[in-house]
């Protein structure tokens, strides 16, 4: 992949995985009340601003994990 395109990837990606953690975190913490699309989009919100740097920083180091350990 390109620069451009691992920035895309991992700004998609840290949206994804912070949407689909902070739906089912605020659900079993908040049930599905008036108040969950609230606390849904608060902790999206938050579980996203703290999910970019991880993923932007993550996959190159597993990437080289997977060629120390020699796996094909």
């Amino acid at each position: 992949m390109t620069g451009k395109q691992n920035i895309f990837f991992g700004f998609f990606m840290a949206l994804a995985m912070s949407a689909f953690m902070g739906f089912f975190m605020t659900l079993l913490k908040a049930g599905l009340g008036s108040h969950f699309l609230p606390a849904f989009l608060e902790s999206w919100g938050i579980g996203f601003v703290v999910s970019l740097i991880p993923s932007f920083t993550v996959p190159p180091l597993i990437h080289r994990l997977i060629k120390w350990l020699r796996i094909s």
